[in-house]
């Protein structure tokens, strides 16, 4: 059997019953942080336009462009609405996979849940099996070329949950695989000049896997043997041909394998394993952003009082977040700041904050960041893989330095995030949307969200945001 077909049968017979009670708890408790994320999202810089873009498209009135209201046609409804979960940073997280699992997977849930007037429970299942499918591609690729894995591998998870929800059989499943991998897509380069295009990758991704379902349901056939085939995925994203070096390493040090796309799939989950992100930056920047801003509080520290600060992080975040922080070279310097080690370092002393308000043009463009940044120098930790352990000095002008190390970072499996704090990340976030949402409203969509396999129709969430 191809491996995509094994895929396509999982995605078929899926169902949230047999999960554990925890781990469904915790799904949706996501779910109502991704919702958080997106009233956050509507105001972020790049929003605006794709919302008058989409109004100006019209079309069919099939799904709800979230926040900003109306009905348009389902895969412009995946494209807003993906661009709102990622605008801030704060969509969840798989720390191995480093992909955003709900990002390009939740906004093609909701449309086409709308669309074909689907109950809590087909979302739920269709949201769960497509992020499974996500974060185990994210698991399954060995080398790091510049890819986006939230688009390119969420494409193929946004493609599960639209033909899920469609209610298509494997072998239609099989040419929705088969057509999102025809649009897999996406790259690191956006995020590293601070373009806004970075926020539009899951999105486009997202909106892919609507019209991929779509096709597929429609008699459009795409390839089988997207695994195996003379040009399949892991020869064009994962090749061969590699350094020892670019192999990617887990947190444990052990080397990435191709056998997680299959291994233990339906009876093991690694959406069991998503995060929530407290802090509006790449994850890849939270360790040094935290142990910086824990050594400011503690010690009280002004920045013109400092002569330097040194970090040491892992070997990615060196080489893709440790550039110095140019405002004058980024296209959107808000944007290019959630994507640098220096940038959020000296917000942690300037600003005392991680999270949106950090990010702001004001507080980018603030003279005493730019200062403050150029101090900083990132360097690799000897004994860290992925993301820990980090370590941040802190060397004042009167001759002290203050030390700080991390071996686990905040809302990692070791350190989780209590569901008390999830739910006040979603009402601060909610202070940051466009449109002013009732009080009782914010709690009835986390009451919903909580009790989504219960709901007759998904349009009981999307009312409340639309």
């Amino acid at each position: 059997m191809l491996i995509a077909e094994r895929l396509a049968s999982f995605i078929a017979d899926f169902d949230c019953s047999y999960l554990p009670e925890d781990l469904t708890r915790w799904l949706k408790i996501l779910l109502f942080d991704a919702l958080g994320v997106i009233l956050a999202g509507s105001s972020a810089p790049g929003i605006a336009p794709v919302a008058k873009l989409i109004k100006e498209w019209g079309g069919a009135p099939e799904a709800t462009a979230l926040v900003f209201g109306g009905m348009v046609p389902a895969p412009s409804a995946a494209l807003l609405n993906g661009a709102m979960l990622h605008a801030r940073e704060l969509d969840d997280d798989h720390e191995e996979a480093s992909i955003h699992a709900f990002s390009a997977v939740l906004p093609a849930a909701l449309a086409i849940a709308e669309k074909t007037g689907a109950n809590g429970k087909e979302f739920l299942n269709a949201l769960v099996a497509g992020s499974e499918i996500s974060c185990r591609l994210g698991l399954s690729v060995r080398i790091l070329r510049g890819w986006h894995f939230s688009a390119v591998c969420g494409v193929f998870g946004a493609a599960a949950a639209a033909g899920k929800l469609m209610k298509l059989g494997v072998e239609s499943l099989l040419d929705a695989l088969g057509l999102a991998f025809t649009r897999a897509s996406g790259n690191l380069q956006p995020g590293r000049e601070g373009a806004l295009a970075k926020r539009l990758q899951p999105a486009f991704a997202a909106q892919s896997g609507v019209i991929s379902a779509e096709l597929a349901k429609n008699g459009v056939t795409g390839p089988k043997q997207i695994f195996e085939g003379q040009y399949n995925f892991f020869r064009l994203y994962d090749s061969d041909y590699y350094n020892k070096d670019e192999l990617r390493r887990h947190m444990d040090g052990t080397e990435y394998n191709r056998e997680a796309l299959l291994q233990s799939l339906g009876e093991s989950f690694e959406v069991a394993n998503l995060i929530i992100k407290p802090y509006a930056s790449c994850r890849f920047t939270h360790g040094p952003l935290e142990a910086a801003l824990n050594l400011a509080q503690k010690y009280n520290l002004a920045a013109e009082k400092i002569r330097s600060i040194e970090v040491l992080a892992c070997p990615r975040a060196v080489r893709d977040y440790g550039k110095p922080f140019e405002i004058e070279a980024s296209r959107t310097p808000e944007a290019a700041a959630q994507f640098s080690i220096p940038y959020v370092v000296a917000a942690a002393v300037v600003h005392r904050s991680g999270y949106i308000d950090a990010f702001t043009e004001e507080a980018v463009l603030d003279p005493r960041i730019k200062e403050l940044a150029a101090k900083v120098t990132v360097r690799v930790h000897p004994e860290a893989t992925l993301k820990v352990p980090v370590e941040v000095k802190i060397s004042t002008l009167d001759g002290n330095e203050y030390l700080e190390r991390l071996n686990s970072l905040k809302a990692s499996a070791e350190r989780p995030l209590s569901e008390q704090e999830v739910r006040t990340k979603f009402q601060k976030n909610a202070r940051y949307s466009v449109k002013k949402i009732p009080d009782h409203k914010l709690e009835k969509l986390i009451e919903t969200a909580l009790n989504i396999e219960n709901i007759g129709s998904l349009k009981e969430l999307t009312s409340l945001l639309g």
